[in-house]
Formats: C-alpha cells, structure tokens, sequence
C-alpha cells in the first residue's frame, strides 16, 4: 500500500487556500470583529477597561463556538465519506488511514486555526482601548488553539469509531459535556462522600477521582481564560491547560488512527437512519411503525428523524432519571429541594431541551432529504412546497412529546412559576424580542441546511448568536438614551419578525430549486 501521506493532505490545503468561501468566512468573521468595536467604543467611558471586555468578549465567544463545532462540524469528517459511500473509494486508491485522516480532519482544524488567527491583528486594537496587554491576548490565543485542537480530534475519534454522522456528533457531545461540567459536579459529590464516610478519606479511590475532577477542571480553556484575562495577568502563554488539551488532541488522534481499519472495514450500503422501532411480529408490537398515517411525510419524518414511539419511550424514562438524579444529588449535598423547586427546575431544564432540538430538527427536516437525493421524488407529490415542509415539520414535532410531557409535570409542580413565565413572554416586549430571535434561529437553520452539505446548523448559530449580539448594543443605548425600553424591543420584535418571514419563504423558494437541481 502507498504510504504516501503528504499528497492528499497538501491537496485538501490548496483546495481550501483555493476556494472563494474561505475568504468569505475569514472576511466576514473581520466584518464581525469591526463592528463589535463600535459598542465598545460608545460605551468605553462607562467601562473600565474596555479593551479587556473586548477581548474577554471575543475569545469567550470563539471557546464556545469550538464546542458548538465539535458536533456540528469536525464530527462528520469520516461519517460523511461514509454515508456517501466514497470511503471505500478513498482505500482504494492506496492512501494509508494516516492520509485520510489528515486529508479530511486535519486540514479543516488548520483552516479553523487561521480562522482563528485572521482575529489576531484586530483583536490588538483592545491594547490600545486600554486594560489589557499583548501577553494576555497571545496567552489567549494560544489557550484557544490548544482547545481547537483537543475538540477538532475528539470529534475526529468520535467519526471514525461512529457509523452516522448523528451518532458521532451525540458521542461528541456527551464526551464534551462530561468533561467541562464532570469536574463541577463530580468534585462536590466526590468531598460530600468523604464528609459522609461512603469514601475513606486519602483512600485510592477518593484520592483518584479527586485528582481527576481537579486535573479536568485545570484542562478547561473556560478555567484558563479566566485566569488569562484577570488584570495585571503576566504569565506563560503555554500553561498547564495549552499542554494538556495538546495532548488529548494528539491521543484522540492516535486512537483514531489506531481504530480506522477495524472501524472501516466494513462498509454497509448507505440508508437513512430509523429509529427505535420494532416489527409488528416482535413481542413489542406497540412499538412498531405500522402502517402509514394519511399524512404520510409526518408518519416518515416522525420514525426516520424523531424515532418514533420507541425513541420517545427512551427520551421519557431518561429524563426522569435525569431530573430525579438531579434531585438525589442535591439532597446528598444537603440542599434538598421541595415540591416547587422540583417544577421550576423541571420546567426550565425541559425548556432548554425543547430550544435545544427545535433548531437541530430544522436543520435536519430538509436537510437530510437533500443529503439523500430524495427532495425530487417528494417535491412531485400532489400539494403545495409549503404543505410538503410543514408535514415534515409536524413529524420531527411530535418528538418533543416527552419533552412536553415533563414539562407538564414541572407545570403541575409549580404552577405559580409557569402562570409568571406566560405573563411576562405575554406582556413584556423584551421577551417579544428574544422570542422572535429564536424564530429566526430556526429559519436560518433551515435555510442553510440547504445551502451547505455540512456545517449548515454551526454557520445558522454563528450569524444568529453575532446578530443578536451586535443589534442588542444599539438597543441598550437607544433605550437609555429615550427611555422607552417597551417601544424600543416591540420595533425590534416587529422587524425580526418580517426578517423571519422573508427567510421562511426564500428557504422555500430555495427548496424548489435544490430539488429541481438532483
């Protein structure tokens, strides 16, 4: 076999280095950066150190976009070739597991790096804002590409051993979350026990997982741009967190390249993922999809994108288990939380999960048919496109019952809580404003689902999350200066919304045309 591992990898370089959306990327990010200096330099003489909220602003920012590209991006680098059925056709020509992965991971996390670093000159300006010093913004830049590469490698591993591209990203995620939020919860849990006598207090296991909870908690780029962005900061740009999370990305790597062989050795004809589902012969008959519904799209997208009845059974008993361990973990470290508390708690973390999969469902409700080649053979079905989205809609909708089912019960727990919450998204024109922002998350994500193979739902966050970002500004300003925060936030609302509307229907004219095209 051809050993040679440079050639492919250097053409993936050229063809990004190649290709007008690079630069389009980069200059927007800069268009970006320009235009949040404007609200920083409004608002300098009422802040101290407004160079340093610039930077905190920007770098805190761009972490958590590398954690949103850890799912959302670097996860299907191998699961699409995959799915694609193009990965065997790579083996084929003789390149080693080694090129492949540089080719297709390796050469997106150093496009991602200079993407990061196309901020560098910009970012310098804050120096002359005042507040901060030019080794904190390299002590900064350095702790974020260490953490690109950490996330960009984790995902990478996730790909390779994952035969979906959804499978990947939720291995990813999960890997994720435990390791940024592990040590905040495993610490308290791990000193509670020790307190208690459940752990021998020096004893091997106490001492090792404490160890653990302190070491990942020191890794987090979060730990370390808080102690980078302190003022008078005058360490080493490489600390602890740079090396470690260095590492990690390089052990993930490794073991991706150690597992590619066994992971791809067999290749299955690609289809679109079903859910939980059974056979109507199988001892679970209730769980089976049966036949058709008459509004045959929502019965496909339901079982093919939602996962049906036993995919919902699942996401019910998991979420009791969630909120109740929840609950458990609070009354072991000796805060235990009442009827109401339970409802609050319940109704807020269920709401977060429904805002959670609502912009992923968009994504993938139009998405996956293009991905598949399937948007010619439904768009020649016998009603308007806009019927055609919105069955698909109301399919990927009904997984949410479990969710809305929790949720209900945090509504009966509390209701008091749930009657404020409807008040104020009712009456107040701010929550008017940031529920039409939502709305509008939604349409972008649908509409860039179309427009781009991978990525989409990442770039649809991006231009929403700096959006909001850069008009909230103004708003605050413009509020103080009249006073009239109610009118303000309705004009807001009111234009988000007709922005909205626009995007629905140019995602629809844009359906029409991405289905005329396969």
């Amino acid at each position: 076999m051809n050993m040679a591992v440079a050639p492919f990898f250097r053409q993936a370089l050229r063809a990004d280095a190649r290709s007008a959306r690079t630069y389009l990327i980069r200059g927007g990010v800069v268009l970006l950066l320009i235009l949040n200096l404007i609200p920083v330099q409004k608002t300098a003489n009422l802040l101290g150190a407004p160079g340093l909220h610039l930077l905190s602003y920007i770098v805190g920012i761009s972490a958590f976009l590398i954690c949103l590209a850890g799912p959302m991006f670097f996860a299907s680098v191998i699961t699409d070739e995959k799915e694609s059925m193009t990965l065997g056709l790579l083996k084929m020509t003789g390149l080693s597991p080694l090129s492949i992965l540089l080719g297709k991971s390796t050469s997106q996390m150093l496009a991602a790096v200079m993407l990061l670093l196309a901020q560098v000159p910009l970012v310098v300006l804050a120096v002359a804002l005042g507040g901060v010093s030019r080794p904190q913004i390299m002590a900064a830049y350095c702790a974020l590409v260490a953490h690109l590469v950490f996330v960009s490698n984790l995902a990478l591993f996730s790909s390779t051993i994952c035969a979906r591209g959804s499978r990947s990203a939720m291995l990813t995620s999960i890997l994720l979350l435990g390791f940024f939020f592990g040590p905040q919860l495993g610490g308290p849990i791990v000193q509670h026990m020790v307190s208690t006598g459940t752990l021998q207090a020096g004893g091997f296991v106490s001492t090792v997982l404490g160890g653990l909870c302190k070491w990942s908690g020191k890794a987090s780029v979060f730990h370390q741009l808080g102690v980078v962005l302190r003022t008078g900061f005058s360490g080493f740009p490489i600390e602890f967190q740079v090396l470690s999370n260095l590492g990690l990305g390089l052990f993930f790597f490794l073991f991706a390249w150690a597992s590619f062989e066994r992971s791809t050795r067999e290749q299955k004809e690609a289809a679109p993922a079903r859910g939980l589902t059974f056979r109507r012969t199988s001892r679970l008959p209730w769980l089976s999809a049966g036949r058709a519904w008459a509004y045959a799209l929502t019965w496909k997208d339901f079982y093919f994108l939602a996962g049906g009845k036993g995919t919902a059974l699942v996401k019910l008993i998991l979420l009791g288990a969630l909120l109740g361990g929840i609950a458990f973990a609070q009354h072991m470290l000796g805060n235990p939380i009442d009827l109401e508390d339970f409802g609050s708690i319940t109704m807020g973390m269920t709401l977060g999960l429904i805002c959670l999969q609502l912009p992923i469902y968009h994504s993938r409700v139009l998405g996956n048919e293009r991905k598949w080649r399937t948007l010619s053979a439904i768009m020649i079905l016998p009603m308007p496109t806009r019927t055609i989205a919105y069955n698909k809609m109301l399919g990927c909708l009904l997984g949410l019952v479990p969710d809305l089912v929790w949720f209900s019960v945090g509504v009966a727990c509390n209701p008091k809580a749930f009657a404020e919450g409807v008040h104020a998204v009712v009456t107040e024109p701010t929550a008017w404003y940031f529920v039409t922002q939502f709305l509008l998350l939604l349409q972008l994500a649908a509409y860039f689902s179309l427009l781009l193979r991978r990525g989409g739902l990442l770039l649809a966050f991006v231009i929403w999350f700096f959006g909001m970002n850069l008009v909230l500004p103004f708003m605050v300003t413009f509020v103080a200066l009249s006073r009239r925060a109610d009118e303000g936030f309705a004009v807001a609302s009111i234009v988000v919304v007709m922005l909205a509307v626009l995007l629905h229907n140019r995602t629809l004219r844009r359906l029409e045309r991405v289905a005329g095209l396969q």
